[in-house]
């Protein structure tokens, strides 16, 4: 078959793997180029990414520095104008607290100068016991009576301040005092009362005050003195009071005064004296109708001079049908929290409630008030003492001041004390009898005429006799009829009929068991049966002394 005449399936085959090889060629060809081509382009991108990149990163960087650059601008003067006002606010706001703290303080200072004014008012009944004005202390004139009475001082405390000031009892014709306490609390409300009637004495005059105590659990470091302790004498000295008070109202008030004060001030030397029932450990040994007395005295008593201060034992139950809340209402009350006292008044209930304590601390009495000035004498030495006393009284009589070398208890009251009046033979009346003298000058004042001087003058210018016999017979031996009138009040223990009713006008003495006595009050026509104390051994006097030095040592002198 010639070459123009092959069949296209013949040519077909003939040519496949002719156009297999060139295709092969080709393919391989063109992938060499492809691949240099792409590897150019590739970093040509590579180039124009990284010259972007830098393009970015420079155009950022631009950006930035001129934002910051920017918000420093737009913020120097927010800032500035910041500073500058919290500068003007501080400086306000300083000013502004130191004139607050400045009227604080002056405020501070106007309440402290009004509560020592308060203080340097009442005079020896509020000031402190260190207070110079104690070395000035003389017996209290006619009419002379505290409105209030310091028993403590009152600290508040608060995030600026600590304002110290003095706790005054309004009492005396104001409001009685109820102290309620339990346990050991007690002694120390004890304590803080004993100061406060200390301070009564001390501030009226002598002879207007009566004390009426009463404490069934008797306590002889506590009541010194006459305390009664059966219900019953309890019920009929309650009763005396509560009479008294009705007395005082028919008889001197009536409707002409409004209270006791108004009536003492035209009363002038017949002035009523204040009396003040003190009662420990209330509300043992008082009955149902006993008890229910505090409540009425506490209503009435305050307008007729009769004043109640209270000390409630909070363990002890109550009389039937008997509530605290009665006498509360009319008392100031100052009650133990379990941690101090608490003065259960809205003005003073946050503050810190000292009782009994002095503002420089310590709870000792006031020197001044308690300090004595003691003389003692045997017998060969009585006319020595007799002769300066009567000089004294002549001294005070006559408006005389003391001299230095007198001492320092020549300006106050005076007690002569003579223990065994049956050993004094210089003071026998019977003894100034004798054969008179010729001569022109009058003969000297023999003891037994300067001791009827005492006896009779004394009393008027603050000098007083305590005296001690051992028989009627004796007694009238030293004194007679006119001098013994001038002992008002009496005490006799066991003696006979006749004997008790010359001395006391009854011959209720004949019938006193041991340890019992009388005591009589000739201007009252009173007489009272009671308890007296032993006389201290000696050896009880020494270890009291001995502990007295050593609470004066621990608390400073």
């Amino acid at each position: 078959m010639g070459r123009g005449n092959r069949d296209p399936v013949t040519l077909g085959l003939t040519l496949c793997p002719l156009i297999r090889e060139y295709s092969t060629r080709g393919e391989k060809g063109n992938s060499s180029f492809d691949a240099k081509r792409a590897l150019k382009r590739r970093e040509n991108a590579a180039r124009e990414h990284e010259q972007r990149i830098a393009t970015i990163e420079t155009a950022y960087g631009q950006a930035t520095t001129e934002a910051r650059m920017t918000s420093d601008r737009q913020l120097a003067q927010p800032t500035q104008d910041y500073h500058r006002q919290m500068a003007e606010s501080e400086a306000v706001y300083q000013q502004a607290m130191s004139k607050a703290l400045a009227d604080y303080q002056a405020m501070l200072n106007d309440v402290t100068a009004k509560a020592n004014a308060v203080t340097r008012s009442g005079g020896l009944a509020a000031v402190p016991c260190g207070y110079p004005l104690w070395r000035e202390w003389a017996v209290a004139h006619a009419g002379d009576s505290p409105s209030f009475v310091r028993f403590g001082q009152l600290t508040e405390s608060g995030q600026w301040h600590r304002l110290t000031q003095p706790a005054l009892l309004p009492l005396i014709g104001h409001r009685d005092a109820l102290f309620k306490a339990r346990s050991a609390a007690k002694s120390a409300a004890v304590r803080s009362i004993q100061p406060l009637l200390l301070r009564l004495l001390a501030t009226l005059p002598p002879g207007k005050l009566r004390f009426t105590f009463i404490d069934p659990i008797v306590d002889e470091q506590l009541i010194d003195g006459k305390a009664w302790t059966e219900p019953q004498h309890i019920e009929v000295r309650l009763a005396d009071l509560t009479e008294h008070v009705e007395n005082v109202i028919q008889k001197y008030l009536r409707n002409q005064f409004a209270t006791i004060e108004d009536y003492n001030a035209q009363a002038g030397e017949v002035a009523e004296p204040y009396r003040v029932l003190v009662v420990f450990d209330f509300p043992a040994n008082f009955s149902e109708a006993a008890a229910r007395r505090p409540v009425s005295i506490a209503q009435n008593g305050p307008r007729c001079g009769v004043f109640a201060v209270i000390l409630a034992d909070t363990d002890k139950p109550l009389p039937h049908g008997f509530t605290l809340a009665d006498l509360e209402q009319a008392c100031t009350v100052i009650a133990w929290d379990g941690n101090r006292f608490v003065w259960q008044d809205p003005d003073f209930k946050d503050c810190r409630l000292e009782p009994g304590l002095a503002p420089g601390g310590g709870s000792k009495p006031c020197p001044q008030l308690v300090t004595v000035v003691t003389r003692h004498g045997r017998r060969r030495e009585l006319p020595g003492i007799i002769a300066d006393l009567a000089a004294e009284v002549n001294r005070r009589l006559d408006g005389e001041t003391p001299s230095p070398s007198q001492g320092e208890g020549w300006g106050r009251g005076l007690y002569l004390v003579i223990y065994g009046l049956q050993r004094a033979r210089d003071l026998r009346q019977d003894d100034t009898l004798g054969f008179s003298s010729f001569s022109e000058e009058p003969a000297a004042p023999n003891p037994a005429q300067q001791f009827a001087t005492i006896l009779r003058e004394g009393p008027d210018v603050d000098v007083h006799t305590i005296v001690w016999c051992d028989t009627l017979t004796n007694l009238n031996r030293n004194l007679d009829r006119r001098s013994l009138r001038e002992f008002a009040l009496r005490v006799v223990l066991q003696m006979s009929a006749e004997d008790s009713a010359n001395l006391v006008d009854t011959p209720a003495a004949s019938k006193l068991g041991p340890h019992r006595a009388l005591f009589y009050n000739e201007d009252e026509g009173r007489l009272e049966k009671f308890r007296p104390y032993g006389v201290p051994s000696a050896q009880w006097l020494a270890w009291a002394g001995e502990q007295w030095r050593n609470k004066g040592a621990g608390q400073g002198g």
